[in-house]
């Protein structure tokens, strides 16, 4: 797998759908909710993130959690643009140790 950007084709900024609590150990977490992939890009990954679109993010961020569920699905690979690079996303420039004194 490679670094690869996605996109909205017409959406200039689209929003992916996250979660987020207070933790006493932690403080804020948040993670952001992924689901299974739409069968034509199943080549970059077997999951997605969820992306909501403008007219839903109202829903998103105020509906009970059951109703959340209908956002559970592959965003139509038709309305997306994927941005494959040759860097793996695995591999990230290792900055040099620190000095010691």
């Amino acid at each position: 797998m490679t670094e690869t950007w996605l996109s909205v084709t017409d959406q200039p900024v689209f929003a992916w759908a996250g979660l987020w609590r207070e933790s006493d150990e932690w403080g804020t977490v948040y993670t952001g909710v992924m689901t299974a992939n739409a069968p034509e890009l199943a080549h970059i990954h077997d999951r997605s993130p969820v992306i909501i679109d403008p007219v839903d993010w109202m829903t998103w961020l105020t509906a009970p959690l059951p109703d959340l569920y209908q956002f559970d699905r592959p965003y139509p690979a038709d309305r997306m643009i994927v941005e494959a690079t040759e860097v793996p996303w695995f591999q990230r420039p290792v900055a040099p140790p620190t000095a010691r004194s």
